[in-house]
Parts: C-alpha cells; sequence; structure tokens
C-alpha cells in the first residue's frame, strides 16, 4: 500500500506568494502583486520513506511556498485530492513531510 500511496502522489505544486498590501484610512485595500519568470519545479523526488511517512522534495527557480496533493489513487481533478500539505516558507529548496501514510 505504500508504493500506491507514493505513486498516487502525482503532482507536487509549487505556489508563488509576491504580494504587497497597503491599507488607506478609508478601509480600502489595494494589493500590488509582481509577476516575473514563470515557477518551474525540478528534481522531484520522494526521501525518507517509511511505513507511515514519505518526505517529498523539489527545486524551482525562485522563492515560492510548496504544497503537495495526495491520495491513494490518482484522481481527475487536483481539486479531487484528499489530503494536502503545505509550507508557506518562501524557498527553493522544498521539503514537505507526509505522514500517517498506511
Amino acid at each position: 500500500m505504500k508504493l500506491r500511496v507514493i505513486a498516487g502522489l502525482v503532482l507536487a505544486v509549487c505556489l508563488l506568494a509576491s504580494a504587497t498590501t497597503a491599507v488607506a484610512a478609508d478601509s480600502t485595500t489595494t494589493i500590488t502583486a509582481t509577476v516575473g519568470q514563470p515557477l518551474q519545479c525540478s528534481n522531484v523526488r520522494a526521501t525518507d520513506i517509511g511505513y507511515f511517512g514519505a518526505t517529498i522534495r523539489w527545486d524551482t527557480n525562485r522563492d515560492a511556498a510548496s504544497k503537495v496533493y495526495y491520495d491513494t489513487i490518482s484522481r481527475a481533478s487536483i481539486d479531487d485530492y484528499r489530503y494536502t500539505t503545505e509550507n508557506l516558507t518562501l524557498v527553493t529548496d522544498h521539503s514537505v513531510r507526509l505522514t500517517g501514510l498506511h
């Protein structure tokens, strides 16, 4: 079963978070975002694989938050995956630990 879980790990999604927010005296909010080069993921791998967990690692070409969608089977849509794990720290060397696998 643990191999099926890892094999069912279809996607490690990297989310970019680069924005500034300003609140004016009249309580209106202005959000300004900068869009740069497209985010690219590479070197996706599973390490520290055990019976109840694994660590998913990957690299990005610029700082980004990390989010992994996973399940015991492949799903038609990313929204259909039962589990997600995320780390909002902006990095280029990503590491997300999946636990409770069995």
